[in-house]
């Protein structure tokens, strides 16, 4: 077999880490006094009234602006670039229900915190970029990896944070469980002076 050097050029980086034990103390009130209306993207789930909602909640918020704040730093290494949270929102996805395909305008990376757990309960769904500029459909590969896997399907854990690009596509499958799945979803936005030469710019918040 030949021994081959292989090179990821332009990876799409997708990052999880749990929140601290105790946290989860919060998520039956978050749960309990948010205001739900059904989301636009469809298929039964809702979304919170408040685009804000870890407003509320500073200890959860912190908590994952810190895990943002080293991902930034040490993974992606944009440590002279800052970022705010800009829009957090909490979803509930009942039994039988999920979401449309869709992905996050005016954010550069997006989150989701999952509230509840549960293996068959709504497990969020992305789709690879690049397929969309392959006009090829070969056979299916005889094993999926991150090198050659057309979706890649993350299941719900109580207190696991997700940061992923903005502009993957995603949806959330149907939730086959008999409980109905809460998360919370967020977006992350630069500030202050980005770009350089003439792309340069200065947003302030």
């Amino acid at each position: 077999m030949i021994e081959f050097e292989l090179t990821p050029i332009f990876p799409t980086i997708l990052c999880s880490f749990f929140l601290e034990e105790g946290t989860e103390i919060f998520y039956q009130e978050i749960i309990n006094e948010t205001s739900l209306v059904e989301s636009d993207y469809g298929r039964g789930s809702q979304i919170s009234v408040n685009n804000n909602v870890l407003d509320n909640w500073i200890i959860l918020k912190d908590q994952i602006e810190c895990g943002f704040l080293s991902f930034k730093d040490n993974v992606l290494n944009l440590k002279t670039t800052h970022f705010k949270m800009t829009t957090s929102w909490m979803t509930k996805t009942p039994p039988n229900c999920g979401s449309q395909k869709h992905m996050h305008k005016n954010s550069y990376y997006s989150g989701v915190l999952y509230l509840t757990e549960h293996f068959d309960q709504s497990p969020i769904m992305f789709f690879n970029p690049n397929e969309s500029r392959n006009s090829i459909l070969t056979n299916p590969a005889e094993e999926y990896n991150g090198l050659n896997a057309k979706t890649w399907t993350i299941h719900p854990e109580k207190n696991k944070v997700i940061f992923f690009p903005s502009y993957l596509e995603h949806l959330v499958r149907a939730n086959l469980s008999s409980d109905d799945r809460y998360s919370i979803a967020f977006n992350f936005f630069p500030f202050g002076k980005i770009g350089e030469n003439d792309s340069q710019i200065e947003l302030i918040y």
